[in-house]
C-alpha cells in the first residue's frame, strides 16, 4: 500500500519562515498545514486561470 504523505526537506527564506510560524499561530495550526493551505491555493489559482484561458472549457476545444 503507498503511504498517503511522503516527506520532505525544504529550506526557507528566513522571511518565509516567520510568515510561515506567524501564519501558524493565527490559524492555530501547524506550519506543515500552512505550507500546504498556501500550495493548494497556489494550484487553485493555476486551474482556474487555465480555465479562464480556455474559454471555460476543461478540455481546451471550441464549443460550437
Amino acid at each position: 500500500m503507498e503511504a498517503r504523505f511522503v516527506q520532505i526537506g525544504i529550506r526557507f527564506p528566513r522571511d518565509i519562515k516567520r510568515w510561515l510560524e506567524c501564519e501558524a499561530k493565527k490559524n492555530g495550526s501547524s506550519q506543515n498545514s500552512e505550507v500546504i493551505r498556501a500550495i493548494r491555493q497556489a494550484m487553485s489559482a493555476q486551474e482556474r486561470h487555465e480555465k479562464d484561458r480556455q474559454g471555460g472549457n476543461p478540455d481546451g476545444l471550441m464549443q460550437s
